[in-house]
């Protein structure tokens, strides 16, 4: 039987970084996104550490989920792996405390990019696969 994953974006911090040590503790493999390699690796190191592997994988894909493309290259290189996510978990996010006229343009584009584009790309990718196989689950995060 082909093994299964939970997919978290924003792994290396936060919620993300809290879901992923849940479900890596309730023995699910995991594939952890964020755009910061090192925390990645820290990340990943630390779930390893936590119990003794029942057969479970953490693998780790870097990529800046602001930029354009970007979820279309996480599900490529999931698909390129030969991956089957079971769980989506969009949590990756970000936000701006201020006046939105004084707020750089191209924040507000990679901040959309991220809270919009990113999210329903990754989730209508997986949706698809989930479809076919008549099973899966999604879990959009959101905080204030």
């Amino acid at each position: 039987m082909k093994m299964e994953y939970v997919l978290i974006t924003g792994a290396t911090s936060g919620i993300g970084y809290a879901l992923a040590k849940i479900f890596y503790e309730e023995g699910e493999s995991l594939i952890l996104v964020g755009r910061n390699e090192q925390k990645l690796q820290d990340t990943k190191e630390m779930l390893l550490s936590l119990k003794e592997q029942l057969h479970q994988e953490v693998i780790v894909i870097c990529q800046d989920l602001n930029q354009e493309n970007a979820a279309q290259k996480v599900y490529e290189e999931v698909k390129a792996h030969n991956l089957s996510v079971k769980i989506l978990v969009n949590n990756a996010g970000a936000g701006y405390v201020g006046q939105f006229v004084e707020e750089d343009i191209e924040e507000i584009v990679q901040q959309m990019h991220l809270n919009m584009v990113s999210l329903t790309v990754l989730t209508r990718y997986f949706a698809e696969e989930m479809k076919k196989k008549g099973t899966g689950k999604i879990l959009n995060v959101a905080s204030t």
